[in-house]
């Protein structure tokens, strides 16, 4: 199966879960804590990539952020993330909150034009093959200097239910079908080589929204080259 095609896949996945997603909450939001830490030194405008219902970029619009951008996969989710930002981005709403394949980020965005990006648990929603066009396609809409928060998973614990994905580095079907890539630092460090450069990163312990599962994230700051 190709990379669009596991996206489609991605998207029904996601569409069948927003609602409880969009009520559920990590046990630590690193997110969250990095938006505190480093709101100041962001520049507009903003891009929330897989922003999901929205949460980051109401924090955000609250804090009195209005050049602020997302999108995600999930249509329903999009709808979510409208709604919540709606009485902030009025008639642009609809314009800034988009559902898209992040394969198409620089097709419906300026290339140079986002100072600061947040890319938190979606790199691992791809194929590993698919890794590196994704962060080009997030490169190529990146201004020179961007700040950019990247969270995804490491491969340091991985489902043992899962099955290796033949051909594909770090990835695994999961019982439900959708695919989950896992990352060592190393591999993160190649696949950003030429496009960004490690500002911070770390494994931190997590526990998954919807599973309750205990999972590691890498998380921390990349900038644009």
């Amino acid at each position: 199966m190709g990379i669009r095609e596991e996206h489609a896949k991605s998207m029904e996945y996601w569409d069948g879960r927003a609602k409880q997603w969009s009520k559920s909450s990590p046990s630590v939001s690193y997110l969250a804590l990095f938006y505190e830490a480093w709101k100041n030194k962001l520049e507009s405008p903003l891009l929330d990539i897989g922003c999901g219902s929205g949460n980051c970029l109401y924090r955000a619009a609250s804090g009195g952020r209005t050049d602020i951008y997302g999108f995600d996969i999930s249509p329903k989710l999009v709808d979510i993330a409208r709604e919540k930002l709606r009485p902030f981005l009025v008639e642009e709403t609809d314009k800034r909150i988009v559902a898209l394949d992040m394969l198409d980020l620089s097709l419906h965005f300026s290339r140079g034009f986002f100072k600061s990006l947040i890319f938190s648990g979606v790199l691992q929603q791809t194929l590993y093959s698919g890794a590196r066009s994704t962060l080009q396609q997030i490169a190529d809409v990146s201004a020179s200097g961007a700040i950019m928060y990247f969270s995804t998973r490491s491969i340091s614990i991985h489902p043992s239910n899962a099955m290796p994905v033949e051909g594909e580095k770090g990835t695994y079907r999961l019982p439900d079908g959708a695919v989950k890539t896992y990352y060592s630092r190393d591999s993160i460090e190649e696949l950003i080589e030429g496009l960004f450069e490690i500002v911070g990163l770390d494994e931190k312990p997590q526990t998954e929204k919807i599973s309750g599962e205990e999972i590691l994230n890498w998380e921390g700051v990349l900038r644009k080259i």
